[in-house]
């Protein structure tokens, strides 16, 4: 990686306000970046951020001009205020997604027209990982797809949005998985057909290394092999793993006694405990399965459930209770051992519902971004229903993923990185 003073010194073609010399004000751009931004065609994430430059505009011509402006940015930022980032490591799937969006949902054997297709970067972990990319939390992605066109999209997308794409395996003629979306218009359903990759992690595609510094590790129930390993080193540098399950998928009953935190989708729970009578109940099951310290569904417009232990429980600080936050109703249980947690859906204004592909892979990545910064529940929860209701106003997964400035301030991720235990 290159140093702070080797990317300094590069001529940087970025414009910046005629006042050069105040450094102040370079400090105050510097804080107000979100997003990514491309200087030179590297990604400023090199610096320890991810983010488009805003309020960098005025029309310098001059080059000298430009790189010491950039060079006293770079350097007086770095040293009063260092980059100190939450790292979240995700292993799952990467792909493209096929989006056609329709009038209404095609009946069999007939002819209808798209009124909108886009291509764009798809599969749950990658989603999630570009969700915390974009909120300012330092990500990277362990995964396979081909060689293949399709294959440099999957990593060119994620490049772009800061993720780290180094152990990203890229296997010699294999197709890179991708998915045909028909995006209902007139229900504001998704159907999703999947086509996979035809080879999974290998156990040889991994390595204990790839968890130097990183702070939670995000799997989303694929790759069930290379995930069991790669939670088991998790468990043993006690490094908290979060899991994204949807179905019974070949393992991931010996994967979920390995996380920390569950996050399902309405299904799965009483597909896990189908003998239990109520969601609640079989949230519990799930809790009861393993290490993990909270599960969480998410329901859709109703919103989402959390349970968790009681013993990792933190206290509200007199400013944390917020007008996104009151909505969350808390129920205790069991004694007082375990708390459920309902928070509503964000609101999302009449008419702008717009497609939900990848709305659960959204919820989590707000939900771990709170977590990583030691949020407490009901800002976790929020922050989650913040970010999917963000996305849900766009067409794909990951076009209307928030970037940090855009999450209101009192949800914003602040803390230390001690995340819940």
């Amino acid at each position: 990686m290159e140093s702070m003073r080797d990317i300094t010194k590069r001529s940087l073609p970025v414009s910046v306000d005629r006042e050069v010399g105040r450094v102040r004000r370079y400090r105050r751009a510097w804080d107000s970046m979100e997003g990514v931004a491309f200087v030179s065609g590297h990604g400023v994430s090199r610096l320890g951020c991810s983010a488009w430059v805003h309020g960098l505009r005025t029309h310098q011509t001059d080059n000298t001009c430009r790189q010491n402006a950039i060079r006293r940015l770079v350097m007086s930022h770095a040293l009063l205020h260092p980059v100190s980032r939450p790292h979240v490591l995700g292993l799952g799937t990467a792909g493209l997604d096929f989006l056609a969006v329709v009038s209404s949902f095609p009946q069999p054997d007939t002819k209808i027209r798209t009124s909108e297709f886009k291509m764009l970067g798809g599969g749950n972990c990658a989603n999630t990982l570009t969700g915390l990319s974009r909120l300012q939390i330092a990500s990277s992605l362990v995964s396979k797809c081909g060689d293949d066109v399709n294959g440099n999209q999957i990593a060119a997308e994620l490049e772009a949005d800061g993720v780290n794409t180094r152990y990203l395996v890229r296997k010699a003629g294999m197709y890179s998985p991708f998915t045909y979306v028909i995006v209902d218009a007139q229900e504001n359903t998704r159907t999703c057909i999947h086509t996979p990759a035809t080879e999974d992690l290998l156990l040889s595609d991994l390595a204990p290394e790839m968890l130097d510094g990183v702070d939670l590790v995000h799997l989303d129930g694929r790759h069930t092999t290379a995930a069991i390993q790669m939670a088991q080193w998790a468990v043993d540098r006690a490094i908290p793993v979060a899991l994204d399950v949807e179905r019974d998928r070949p393992g991931i009953r010996d994967l979920i006694p390995l996380v920390d935190f569950i996050f399902t989708n309405r299904q799965y729970p009483g597909i896990f405990a189908p003998t239990e009578a109520t969601l609640t109940d079989q949230m519990q099951a799930l809790l009861r399965c393993g290490r993990a310290t909270s599960v969480t569904t998410t329901l859709g417009s109703d919103g989402a459930a959390l349970l968790c232990k009681a013993t990792t429980i933190k206290p509200n600080t007199p400013n944390s209770v917020t007008q996104a936050t009151s909505a969350i109703t808390t129920e205790l249980l069991h004694d007082e051992q375990l708390v459920l947690y309902r928070c509503p859906a964000f609101p999302i204004p009449d008419g702008k519902a717009m497609d939900t592909t990848g709305a659960g892979d959204a919820f989590i990545a707000g939900a771990i971004a709170g977590i990583v910064s030691g949020s407490p529940w009901e800002k976790v929860l929020a922050l989650g229903s913040f970010v999917a209701s963000q996305k849900i106003q766009q067409l794909g997964a990951r076009s209307g993923l928030p970037f940090r400035a855009q999450v209101p301030s009192e949800l914003t991720p602040t803390g230390p990185h001690s995340g819940h235990s």
